[in-house]
């Protein structure tokens, strides 16, 4: 994991790109046509295109309107902590810093995997050693 090579090009097209992919498939455009043109991968316009007529956005007009940040992929699936949780664990570490009481990196990976045992999170990759992984505290 910490050598990770990218091997596909998941969520690196531009959301204007996105945008206008799916005005030109709402204006009556051919989906392969038009993701061979825009450089898009077929399936993926196809999924964003479903996603905003199940909205109930049905014309080029409306995409128009849908703020850019809803054409950028969300991949927080695999988060095992939100924002608002992460944000916590980063105060409580930081407090007993400031109250000379740091923790080892190992201490501090114990205690991750513990708050998230606490807040009935599933992570089986951190069962065996009962702490969380280095990788998860390298991007923490």
């Amino acid at each position: 994991m910490r050598t990770y090579n990218r091997k596909t090009k998941n969520g690196t097209i531009p959301p204007e790109a996105m945008r206008q992919g799916v005005q030109k498939i709402m204006e009556g455009g051919k989906f392969a046509a038009i993701a061979r043109k825009m450089h898009i991968p077929k399936s993926t316009l196809k999924h964003y295109t479903q996603k905003f007529s199940e909205e109930g956005r049905t014309s080029a007009n409306d995409v128009s309107e849908v703020p850019l940040e809803k054409f950028i992929p969300q991949y927080a699936m695999r988060k095992i902590f939100m924002a608002e949780k992460e944000k916590s664990l980063e105060n409580y570490l930081i407090r007993a810093s400031q109250l000379h009481y740091g923790l080892l990196t190992k201490e501090v990976r114990t205690l991750a995997f513990d708050f998230a045992k606490k807040l009935g999170k599933d992570i089986n990759d951190w069962e065996e050693a009962k702490a969380a992984g280095k990788d998860w505290l390298l991007a923490f």
